[in-house]
């Protein structure tokens, strides 16, 4: 059965019914902005916005913890060795030459993934604890240009016995890329969508997931062939979560606004019957047609079955936790923002009673010469209260001393916060505080917290691996010879051409 080329025409997998979809998708997302900009906010030092509203301190704990476990959890591109699958050959000559292609690949001239995951666990760590990335092939065409396709057999002319029939080339037109390339980059999780009935933590298992993209007018009519007029009807109000970096004037309409969603196309269209086959669907806001509905990053095998390229979805989610019933676990600076604003609170109580605390004397001044009472009146530092009654002339007044209750109560909140985020003073390579400790107290508390972080490493190289499966399937199906003899040599793309012959089953 051919591909289908439109969505169905009414009801369930219709135009409107992802429509519908969308809106309750940015409901969904649109009930946590509030909180992940604050969380933002905190990040980048702003002071808090309740009593004491002067000389706030500003505590950059969050940001200090944003950075000591991003450099815990992830602090460079692991190297990614393949395996064959189940029931499929390959020489380990060819594994290793298609894993050096991998690589580099993910390296910072392919995708930079290093960069993408230092985006990514931002927003899992900071604002939103959900961090959305989308992974595809850009191509640059330039017209068409004829391929063969085949060949078939021409009678020699004027011959009697046509034993050796002269094959003539068969040729077809065919797409001219120019240019092809890889990406993996991260999407602002304001502009992630998920069903609003989605509650796992297998975005793989998500019968579809989307992100909602902006583009500039002249580059969306570019790639998707807009009208002027439908250009014009993409614009939208944007958004973002550092709201220091949100343009103000309300409607841009210099950009286009658009869905890009990932579909498991068997739920929604009765055409299509393989349960894997991932379909995208492209929308623009505000424009009442399909812009895009295709299956780009799978093939099938010549047997018909088999199909070959992505494995799940291309647009790949992560979530360093499980919330139950939630798709969207709290971030770790969701999780101690009120220890941190405790903690500034205190802080700037210190500052306050540091201010006024400061040393004052009295002085009798009716006993001082009246051109030195006058100096004396405009100091600012170390204040001296005239008084017509103390003996002897000049003496300090006492000041209040700040409670010691209010150091161990910072101690305590700054122990809560390590262990929120599973650190230590010890993993931070500062002291412990409460005084000394023996060297077995100090390795009972760094196991505790290692096996915490180890655990989220494991959970973090998972899914970053998952990331790197998928990418290895666009690799394999649309990888051209020429590429993987600049990065393999020679010797070893021979040994990927013989190997990419059977084709990587999914």
């Amino acid at each position: 059965m051919p591909d289908p080329t439109s969505l169905v025409t009414d009801g369930f997998g219709s135009l409107e019914f992802w429509k519908g979809q969308i809106t309750s998708a940015e409901e969904k997302i649109n009930r946590y902005k509030e909180s992940w900009q604050k969380n933002v906010s905190r990040q980048i030092g702003n002071p808090l916005d309740t009593i004491p509203t002067t000389d706030t301190v500003v505590v950059p704990l969050d940001h200090a913890n944003i950075e000591q476990k991003k450099a815990q959890l992830y602090f460079r591109n692991p190297d990614v060795q393949l395996i064959a699958a189940p029931g499929h050959e390959a020489s380990a000559d060819a594994l290793q030459a298609f894993s050096a292609v991998v690589n580099e690949v993910l390296g910072s001239d392919g995708v930079d993934a290093e960069a993408m995951m230092e985006e990514l666990l931002t927003d899992t760590l900071c604002p939103s604890g959900i961090g959305f990335s989308v992974l595809g092939l850009d191509v640059t065409q330039d017209g068409t240009k004829p391929v063969q396709v085949g060949e078939k057999p021409v009678s020699k002319v004027g011959a009697v016995l046509d034993i050796e029939p002269v094959m003539e080339p068969i040729f077809e037109q065919a797409p001219n890329i120019i240019h092809q390339s890889y990406f993996w980059a991260r999407v602002s999780p304001l502009m992630g969508l998920l069903p609003s009935r989605f509650h796992g933590s297998n975005f793989d298992r998500a019968s579809w997931l989307g992100y909602k993209f902006e583009l500039d007018k002249a580059l969306a009519i570019k790639a998707f062939g807009l009208t002027e007029d439908e250009a014009a009807k993409g614009g939208d109000t944007p958004d973002r979560l550092n709201t220091d970096e949100k343009p103000t004037g309300g409607k841009d309409t210099d950009v286009v606004y658009g869905y890009c969603l990932s579909v498991k196309g068997s739920l929604y269209h009765p055409q299509i019957k393989h349960p894997e086959e991932i379909w995208r669907v492209i929308l623009i806001k505000g424009v009442d047609r399909v812009i895009k509905f295709d299956r780009p990053y799978q093939r099938y095998a010549p047997d018909g079955i088999t199909l070959m390229g992505l494995r799940g979805h291309f647009i790949h989610i992560y979530t360093p936790r499980y919330v139950s019933d939630s798709a969207i676990p709290p971030s770790d600076v969701s999780m101690s923002r009120q220890q941190v604003g405790e903690l500034q609170k205190g802080r700037s109580q210190m500052l306050l009673q540091r201010e006024r605390a400061k040393p004052m004397r009295q002085m009798n001044i009716s006993l001082v010469d009246p051109a030195q009472a006058e100096k004396i009146k405009r100091g600012e530092w170390q204040e001296i209260i005239l008084t017509t009654t103390s003996e002897p002339i000049c003496t300090e007044v006492a000041r209040a001393t700040y409670p010691r209750e209010s150091f161990e109560f910072n101690r305590i909140i700054k122990a809560d916060i390590n262990e929120a985020w599973a650190l230590s003073n010890t993993s931070r390579g500062q002291e412990e505080d409460g005084g000394k400790k023996t060297a077995t107290e100090l390795s009972l508390r760094a196991s505790g917290s290692d096996t915490r972080m180890e655990k989220e490493r494991n959970r973090l190289l998972k899914w970053y691996l998952r990331g790197a499966e998928k990418l290895a399937g666009l690799i394999q199906l649309f990888e051209d010879d020429r590429t993987t003899v600049q990065i393999a040599g020679e010797a070893n793309a021979m040994r990927i051409v013989e190997w990419k012959k059977d084709a990587l089953p999914i």
